[in-house]
């Protein structure tokens, strides 16, 4: 007798389910999230329990939990946690071991190396099916950007690969925040670089972040005017600003640019300033009367507790 030709490919399982295909597959070889039949030609064939087990576990594991821990779960199970938590974003519960973070690092660090964006896209795709995107973020791209600035800037590492790597991060981390859709009553954070400040990635992550948290989220690219910063925030009714610096640490405009920004801010809307560089402008911080952030989570923990400030619309 045939075989029965029943179930979805590849292509309507991922449309469906928000997933990339190389994390479909990750999670089914690993931790057999899902056990798809096959056709005759060897094709997956996933079924509607197949493909509404991976919506409940890519949502899931966009709130913070690890496939691993999640995939042995029963569907009532994964419904009862989804739906228990809705909206609110949980913490990792599995953080990645330091071992394993060194372990990706290093083989990111050796694809930024060797110029090969596609094993460098695949080692990000496979942290993020193990450990979800907040261990993926904190974890492996902040530090993995951190330390390609260092090596950039001490000559070690040429400049196309510094280029390859923000353009594959950028492009993943897009991806990332295009999957976090809030509704339009969520506070509204915005997040760039001013002039001069011309590396994005940092103000990438924080965008990320306040998405994360439950937060809208609109990323403005690198190197804006005060002028423009502060007329984005009024347009918008933003809650808070983020800015990132990272390079260079001793310029002599920055004080006046974050005190103009300050001054042209609502004073409902928050100034939030992270980055490498962040420490050498402290007193330009302190001055504009912002908040300084020194990592991921501290960002985190400073919107949790703006979430609740008047709107300054």
């Amino acid at each position: 007798m045939a075989k029965s030709q029943t179930g979805s490919p590849i292509k309507i399982v991922v449309r469906r389910t928000g997933l990339g295909a190389h994390q479909i597959r990750v999670w089914e070889r690993r931790h057999q999230a899902v056990i798809p039949q096959r056709s005759e030609g060897g094709h997956r064939l996933y079924s509607e329990a197949d493909i509404e087990r991976l919506q409940l576990l890519h949502r899931a594991t966009r709130a913070g939990h690890r496939i691993g821990q999640l995939a042995g779960l029963s569907a009532a199970d994964l419904r009862a946690l989804v739906e228990r938590e809705g909206s609110t974003p949980a913490r990792a519960e599995g953080p990645i071991a330091a071992s394993d973070s060194d372990a990706h690092l290093a083989r990111c660090l050796g694809a930024v190396e060797r110029l090969d964006g596609t094993a460098l896209a695949e080692e990000l795709a496979r942290t993020h099916a193990e450990f979800g995107q907040q261990s993926l973020v904190e974890a492996l791209i902040a530090p993995l950007m951190t330390r390609i600035g260092e090596l950039w800037h001490q000559g070690s590492l040429r400049i196309a690969s510094e280029h390859l790597a923000s353009a594959v991060v950028r492009s993943f981390i897009g991806r990332l925040n295009s999957a976090h859709p809030h509704p339009a009553t969520a506070p509204l954070l915005i997040s760039t670089t001013p002039s001069g400040q011309h590396h994005e990635l940092g103000a990438l992550l924080a965008a990320h972040a306040a998405l994360a948290a439950g937060w809208r989220a609109h990323f403005l690219g690198p190197d804006l005017p005060a002028e423009e910063i502060a007329g984005a925030s009024h347009r918008t009714g933003a809650r808070a600003v983020a800015l990132s610096l990272v390079f260079p640490s001793d310029d002599p405009h920055l004080a006046d640019e974050l005190a103009r920004l300050a001054s042209m801010l609502n004073p409902q809307t928050a100034l939030l300033i992270g980055g490498q560089a962040a420490p050498a402008y402290q007193p330009a911080i302190a001055a504009a009367r912002a908040v300084q952030v020194p990592d991921l989570t501290a960002l985190r923990q400073e919107l949790d507790r703006l979430r609740d400030r008047p709107s300054p619309i």
